[in-house]
């Protein structure tokens, strides 16, 4: 059939508008779309095994496009296991993945005259660690999976995650030369000399943004890192920083937000200024603002002036890196401190003129701004003739004259004051002035209340002359009244929670008294608590939340008026710190001691943190020395058998994954290191009527180098009687001693050097009429005596001795069971006794609380298995 050529026409412009009203249906469609986020859940890492991906709205359509990609790290509060009941967590609680499910982030971005929309990728990671690996992995499968413009891939997180950009990025040139851009939110991060070195090397674009007011080590770190990167970057790449102006820890619904802008940018525009192979283009600025400071006058000898520039200002985009200083014209004297920092000295002024300096200021593109200040300086000659009208003063009616004092005027040098002259300028119409041209006069008749201000004219031989005033302020009667007063405004920082409130300075109206004090809290935080609160003076304690609490006095005479004052008490957080480590003191020990404490629990972590594990290790030292729970704040360390110099560190961790560390010295001295050491003798026990004893403290050593200076006894226990003969003696007899008992004494030796040392010597007196009963004066003997033991099987021995305050007791042998350790006085009296087991045969150590028992001599009585006894006498200082 032969078709009609109109009708072929007609059918061709049928179908090409058919294909243009789809086009442009399909792509209105498109654009008026949102980005969504979509869970993948996909074992890209052993760390990552879900993330959420967001795609352009028209990825599926232009299937030959590549697109630049961001890559959203989150913060710790996100971490899980990529399941779909915890990756929700990655868009739900902050940050970029929440601002594009929320409908937030725009289709795409116009820059350089040309359209960008983004793949971003928000991976959910389970752990903290091992991320740089984890992040290569989740680029390679990114890779794999989409089409993205490998140009164009940058990386951006907040808190945990901006340090994992940031440190992913420094670990090594060839890392961060895949990236095109970091953008680092609140970073968790530390930055060093090695990671700037490696940034500014892959000459890696990077914009930082924190809360001033966010926990101190967030600002402090992020602009170490910017300082640290300044010193390498060219200004093609120069880093950016912002800051702001807010406490808390979320800077990044500010970042994130489109409408935010810095130097005409938003972070996603900044993004698409850099590329791999772009050169990385200059975002062009203006010049800084150069500011010198107002113009200063001083007159000889004063012969220095300030100069300050810290009102200078950079553009949009750029900091401030260098000032210079010099002196553009004036006097050849004057020399300036430091030329090149903001605010500077200039001394040796002492050539009257004027000088004029100016000052250079240079951004970190390069451009700069000058700005100039003038230093007048007047010869000592030139100081003026000065008046002065002496001090305001207040009164209060039925008071109503006053004294104007202009003596303390004073004429220029080589003059004199030939006439002064007192007049009223403004006030209230009542006063006399009663003698207007002298230099001191009274003002009565100032009987309405009201502020009245007088004038000083004084006069000089050579006809200068010179002003000043003085105001008089005038109360009615009715104004002198009951008058409250709080105190000043106070401010603490946490731990300390408690202040004084003194109303003490409240006054009463002429001719009445104060009644009563009381004390409120008007507004601030729930704690504190008033001890007293109708006293004048009173304590506010338990403060202990940080913020403004405001409390009101109120006073009332014995005529029933009031009066209120208020007073503000500003209480700190101890915020200001960051996580701190803190090892304990030093320590010294003395072989055979061979065990010590390390005691980690002083540590504090940053406000609304918490420390989240501790970590003891051996830095340095003999090989000897076992830590027997390296995880615990607090732990033993045993078998220091070797002497020498150990270091133990601390390492303590919060729940953010910042660390902290310090470290502790122990010392352990041989025992061939022997210091002062005391030797009272041998106990002894005599039988009434025998009644002295010699006590001989000559066995006692100094140490290697010293010598014993004195000798001192005194008795530390016993029956009332017996004398010491020659108490700074070292040998010495006590007599008198009739009295039936047992009798300890001390004897306290000091070197030359004044160190000390105490042993002690006990003395049995048994009475005549019998001997002494093992029964009742000595403990009870359970089971084989000493001797019945092989020497192997059995022995105790008690470490340190002499104690103070804690008793380790060294049990070793072949017997094993059930064991009790039984503390007994001279006297025979069971004063402690404890039960545990001795599970398998060898050495076991047990330490005991002794400080409560007195100074003295004790019996200590150890039974295994209830049939074998070994028992060791111990000192107690």
């Amino acid at each position: 059939m032969i078709q009609n050529p109109l009708t072929a026409r007609l059918k061709v412009y049928v179908k090409s508008t058919f294909l243009t009203f789809l086009i442009l249906s399909i792509s209105a469609v498109l654009y008026s779309q949102k980005q969504v986020v979509s869970p993948v859940y996909a074992n890209v890492t052993d760390y990552i095994k879900g993330y959420y991906e967001s795609l352009p709205v028209d990825y599926a359509t232009n299937p030959s496009q590549k697109y630049p990609l961001i890559i959203f790290l989150p913060g710790v509060g996100e971490l899980g296991d990529g399941s779909a009941s915890q990756l929700p967590k990655v868009k739900n609680n902050s940050g970029l993945a929440k601002l594009i499910d929320k409908g937030g982030f725009p289709t795409k971005f116009t820059v350089g005259g040309k359209d960008y929309s983004f793949i971003v990728i928000a991976p959910q990671f389970s752990t903290s660690s091992n991320y740089t690996k984890s992040i290569d992995d989740l680029l390679a499968h990114i890779k794999s999976k989409y089409r993205i413009d490998e140009s164009r891939i940058y990386l951006t997180g907040l808190s945990l995650g901006g340090g994992m950009a940031y440190d992913y990025t420094a670990y090594n040139v060839q890392k961060a030369e895949k990236i095109a851009g970091i953008l680092p939110v609140c970073p968790a991060f530390t930055s060093t000399e090695y990671k700037a070195g490696n940034l500014a090397q892959a000459k890696l674009p990077i914009w930082i943004t924190v809360n001033s007011g966010d926990a101190a080590a967030y600002p402090a770190n992020a602009k170490d890192a910017i300082t640290k990167i300044k010193v390498h970057y060219s200004t093609s790449t120069t880093p950016w920083i912002t800051l702001f102006d807010k406490s808390g820890h979320d800077a990044w619904t500010k970042t994130y937000d489109p409408t935010f802008k810095q130097g005409g940018y938003n972070v996603y525009e900044w993004m698409l200024l850099h590329s791999r192979g772009s050169g990385f283009p200059v975002v062009e600025t203006n010049p800084p603002t150069a500011k010198a400071g107002a113009n200063q006058t001083i007159t000889l000898p004063t012969n220095t002036a300030t100069l300050d520039a810290s009102g200078s200002t950079a553009s949009a985009g750029t900091t401030i890196s260098s000032f210079s200083w010099s002196k553009v014209s004036g006097p050849a004297s004057g020399t300036i401190a430091s030329a090149t920092t903001a605010k500077t000295t200039v001394s040796g002024l002492s050539t009257a003129g004027t000088y004029v300096y100016e000052v250079k200021v240079t951004d970190n593109t390069g451009k700069s701004a000058t700005a100039t200040v003038t230093i007048t300086v007047k010869s000592a000659a030139t100081a003026s003739l000065t008046a002065r009208a002496g001090d305001n003063q207040t009164i209060t009616l039925p008071t109503s004259s006053v004294t104007l004092d202009g003596s303390g005027s004073t004429p220029a040098p080589g003059t004199t004051i030939q006439s002064y002259s007192w007049t009223k300028v403004s006030g209230p119409s009542a006063g006399s002035i009663a003698s207007a041209s002298s230099a001191k006069t009274t003002v009565s008749g100032l009987t309405i209340a009201g502020t009245y201000v007088y004038e000083l004219k004084v006069t000089s031989n050579l006809q200068s002359t010179a002003t000043a005033t003085v105001t008089i302020t005038v109360k009615s009667a009715a104004t002198a009244s009951l008058t409250a007063r709080a105190g000043d405004n106070q401010t603490i920082t946490l731990p300390t929670s408690s202040v004084t409130l003194d109303g003490s300075g409240s006054t009463p109206a002429p001719g009445t008294t104060i009644q009563s004090y009381s004390w409120t809290k008007v507004s601030g935080p729930s704690a504190g608590s008033i001890v007293s609160a109708s006293s004048a003076k009173t304590t506010v304690s338990g403060l202990t939340i940080a913020g403004t609490y405001v409390y009101e006095l109120k006073v009332t005479s014995n005529l029933q008026s009031t009066a209120t004052a208020t007073v503000t008490i500003t209480v700190k957080s101890a915020a200001a710190t960051v996580l701190t480590a803190r090892a304990g003191s030093d320590q010294i020990i003395t072989l055979p001691t061979s065990s010590v404490t390390l005691d980690g629990s002083g540590s504090t972590p940053a406000p609304g943190t918490s420390i989240q594990s501790y970590s003891w290790t051996k830095i340095s030292g003999p090989s000897a020395g076992s830590i027997v729970s390296a995880s615990s704040a607090k732990t033993t360390v045993s078998g220091l058998t070797i002497a020498g110099t150990y270091v133990y560190e601390l390492k303590v961790t919060s729940n953010l994954q910042s660390t902290a560390y310090a470290t502790v010295t122990i010392t352990v001295k041989s025992a061939a290191a022997t210091v002062l050491t005391a030797r009272a003798g041998n106990d002894q026990i005599i039988t009434l009527p025998t009644s002295s004893v010699t006590l001989d403290g000559s066995g006692s050593t100094p140490a290697p180098g010293t010598s014993i200076q004195s000798y001192s006894w005194t008795k530390v226990s016993g029956p009332s009687a017996g004398s010491i003969a020659s108490a700074s003696s070292a040998k010495t007899t006590v007599s008198g001693l009739t009295i039936a008992g047992t009798y300890v004494y001390e004897l306290k030796v000091t070197s030359n050097l004044q160190s000390t040392a105490y042993a002690y010597v006990s003395v049995q007196v048994n009475p005549a009429t019998s001997g002494r009963k093992s029964n009742s004066q000595e403990p009870e003997a359970t089971g084989v005596t000493d001797d019945s033991l092989p020497a192997n099987d059995l022995t105790v021995k008690i470490n340190p001795n002499p104690v103070v305050n804690t008793m380790s007791v060294w049990i070793d042998g072949k017997v094993t069971g059930k064991t009790s350790l039984q503390v007994y006085s001279m006297t025979g009296t069971l004063l402690m006794q404890k039960e545990f087991m001795k599970d398998t045969p060898g050495l076991i150590n047990q330490t005991f609380d002794v400080s409560n028992l007195p100074k003295g001599i004790y019996i200590v009585n150890v039974i295994v298995d209830g049939k074998y006894k070994k028992v060791a006498q111990v000192i107690k200082q």
